[in-house]
């Protein structure tokens, strides 16, 4: 994605984000984002189901929420092919993740 013309210079990208709405029905997709997509969606399921059985936390309740807002936003911006900004968001939030 690093060579996108969406991902801003703030982000190791080349591009502005302004251009992630360009041509907006018909998306083009960079190669690798459909992958990394389903990918992080199914990281999260994984971690929705495990913290439906890990009833142990004290973080249950909040980790749940977590897990299924972020399902529902990855999951809308998949299927109203709002993928490219959807794809930055992503982005941010598997770099703040390494932190934690």
């Amino acid at each position: 994605m690093k060579d996108s013309d969406f991902l801003p210079p703030s982000l190791l990208g080349n591009g502005d984000l302004s251009n992630a709405y360009d041509n907006y029905p018909l998306v083009k997709w960079p190669e690798g984002l459909r992958v990394y997509y389903l990918a992080t969606m199914g990281y999260h399921l994984h971690m929705l189901l495990h913290h439906m059985i890990d009833h142990v936390r004290h973080d249950y309740m909040e980790m749940m929420l977590h897990h299924l807002v972020t399902l529902f936003l990855y999951g809308f911006s998949y299927l109203a092919n709002i993928t490219l900004p959807g794809a930055v968001i992503m982005y941010l939030h598997d770099i703040a993740d390494i932190f934690t």
